[in-house]
């Protein structure tokens, strides 16, 4: 079931925005949910999806402040305890809640879990049915030292007091891959896992430190436990950041009415690594309390089915100079073969709306990878590993293993830079049977002042800096607001992925990307020749001026042809990727119709 959401801006009491989202029937039971620390209301999509969920309860879930699209106020009055309890009863005022279920899910911090502490304490009698506990730290207090990780307890820090933009990045990062447990990390898909990163990005430093710093009083959740309030204990027996064992051991004696599930394999987000089996217990959990209270009847049912998984063959090949190049092929080897590299900070996953068209799945092979220094792919470290040539022994590495013949190249951004390195590096003719520029730098130069906007070339010395946190975070949130032309359309959770991969180029690494030299003179040597150029821009394109790509270029090649798509941005094949499609096709069909390269007068 594909997931539709309604979503509010909530203003709490104190006037800070609380960004809440709701799907399901309102007519049954209310369950409100709430992420953890460095996180966002999206990690429950997988839950959210799941058909009988949605059918059988009326599900909320809102971006606690300070993260994600919620208001991210600096006092240390904005996280005082009365502050979380006024954002969820404007939530629940917002929607119409009756005694909602309330669901405090993963990460050490002083949110989710414990935000059932603030309730009591704001409530008497609480205005909540029962409590479920993902992974969840109960309170903050003397509970902390007992049930949180000595390795969750060291990436603290790097959240909220980084000494540089380089710590904030990699302690995030970091943080991101000991939410699932060890067994499964090597299944998250990456764009899951940029996902992650992205909502922990948007994290500022001086807000975790805030709200890592509050305060608060348990003694009212304890009293209510004892009094019979309904707790759930659910936790992954694999937990790297939080002792499941250990939270059961010291809660459910405080608990007169408590039920607490250890779940074999699964670590810190349960919900995520099996969804099926948290929705299980919620459901029996939730049907259970409501029929005690008999004003219901019993919902047992099983939960529905819910998949991601990329639907190609995925793999890491080898460079000539051992850096390993994450790749992935989708499509029929009998197709024509396109190799397609993405642009800065950025990395396969944004290719997915032109992996997922029916037009291109049924009519090319189609081959994306992370260029070198960036997502899956090596991270050397020296100015060496980012010569001209090292990024044609990665191509050859990819032809090689995916067995490709004569493939076209489509580099978007940057990677239309790589053009440049093929036309240095590989024999002429080039083995490719053209060149595809997708808001394309043509390549490092003088031409980079020409055709880069003044928002991009003001936003490389923040993707570079090493020295700010701060300002490293927020240009890479800049970064990503600069991708569309259609910005406030883009789903958060499209562009927490994005954010997620600017997180995994660090900044040094940026540096050597960007400072790296080229030779034009063979890419318009070839061009001259023959050698085929699709050049495609967005007219509102807020990086790369299109017009003046075309301009300068497209006089250069014999055999040329240039699109400027009406509305679209930088990714333009993500803001139309219909008429993107329908352009690569119409090239790629003409060039191997007529077959113009090399040039017969040559």
């Amino acid at each position: 079931m594909s997931l539709v959401l309604t979503s509010k801006i909530v203003k709490s009491k104190d006037g800070t925005t609380i960004f809440a989202e709701v799907c399901g029937d309102h007519s049954k039971p209310h369950i409100v949910f709430v992420h953890g620390l460095a996180c966002a209301a999206t990690a429950f999509d997988k839950l959210f999806s799941l058909p009988d969920f949605q059918k059988h309860f009326y599900l909320v879930r809102y971006d606690a402040r300070g993260h994600g699209r919620s208001g991210q106020p600096t006092t240390e009055e904005a996280y005082i305890s009365a502050r979380y309890a006024e954002d969820f009863d404007a939530v629940c005022e917002a929607f119409k809640l009756d005694k909602p279920f309330y669901v405090g899910c993963r990460l050490l911090t002083p949110q989710p879990g414990s935000i059932a502490a603030d309730i009591c304490a704001a409530h008497n009698p609480v205005l909540i049915r029962g409590i479920i506990w993902l992974a969840a730290l109960p309170y903050m207090g003397d509970i902390l030292p007992i049930v949180a990780t000595p390795l969750v307890l060291s990436f603290l820090p790097g959240l909220s007091t980084p000494q540089t933009a380089s710590e904030a990045l990699s302690e995030r990062i970091k943080f991101c891959h000991t939410l699932v447990a060890p067994r499964i990390l090597p299944e998250v898909p990456f764009a899951e896992m940029a996902s992650w990163v992205g909502a922990a990005t948007h994290l500022r430093p001086e807000c975790a430190k805030l709200l890592l710093g509050r305060t608060h009083d348990a003694a009212r959740l304890k009293e209510e436990g004892a009094k019979g309030l309904p707790l759930c204990i659910i936790h992954g027996a694999d937990d790297l950041q939080i002792s499941g064992k250990d939270v059961i051991e010291q809660m459910e004696p405080q608990f007169k009415n408590c039920e607490s599930h250890l779940l074999p394999g699964l670590g810190h987000i349960p919900f995520w690594e099996d969804p099926e089996t948290v929705a299980s217990i919620i459901q029996k959990f939730v049907t259970h309390v409501v029929q005690n209270e008999l004003i219901g009847t019993a919902i047992l049912v099983s939960a529905g089915n819910f998949t991601t998984s990329f639907k190609g063959f995925t793999t890491n090949v080898v460079s000539k100079d051992g850096t390993i190049i994450h790749a992935q092929a989708v499509g029929n080897p009998a197709n024509p073969h396109v190799i397609f590299a993405p642009g800065l900070g950025c990395t396969l996953t944004a290719f997915d709306p032109l992996f997922e068209e029916p037009s291109l799945l049924a009519n090319l092979y189609m081959v994306r990878y992370d260029t070198r220094g960036h997502g899956l792919s090596g991270k050397p470290l020296s100015p060496d590993f980012y010569a001209s040539d090292r990024y044609a022994d990665d191509l050859e590495a990819i032809i090689s293993r995916f067995k490709l013949k004569t493939p076209f190249f489509a580099g978007w951004s940057l990677g239309g830079a790589i053009g440049a390195d093929i036309a240095a590096n590989f024999p002429h003719p080039v083995p490719f049977a053209g060149l595809i520029w997708l808001a394309g730098l043509p390549y490092l130069g003088d031409i980079l002042p020409i055709v880069a906007t003044p928002v991009v070339l003001g936003l490389i010395p923040g993707l570079e800096d090493t020295a700010n946190a701060t300002s490293g975070l927020q240009t890479r949130i800049d970064f990503v607001e600069s991708l569309s032309a259609k910005n406030d359309a883009v789903p958060y959770e499209t562009k927490l992925t994005w954010l997620g991969s600017t997180a995994h180029l660090p900044p040094p690494i940026a540096n050597l990307v960007l400072t790296r030299t080229q030779d034009p003179t063979y890419l318009l040597d070839a061009g001259a020749s023959g050698w085929p150029l699709l050049i495609l821009a967005g007219t509102e394109d807020k990086q790369i001026n299109g017009s003046a790509t075309i301009a300068n270029m497209a006089p250069k090649f014999k055999n040329v042809e240039s699109h400027l798509i009406p509305g679209g941005g930088h990714i333009i094949f993500y803001d139309d990727v219909s008429k993107v499609s329908k352009l690569l096709l119409s090239f790629i069909s003409r060039v191997r119709r007529t077959k113009p390269y090399p040039a017969k007068d040559n």
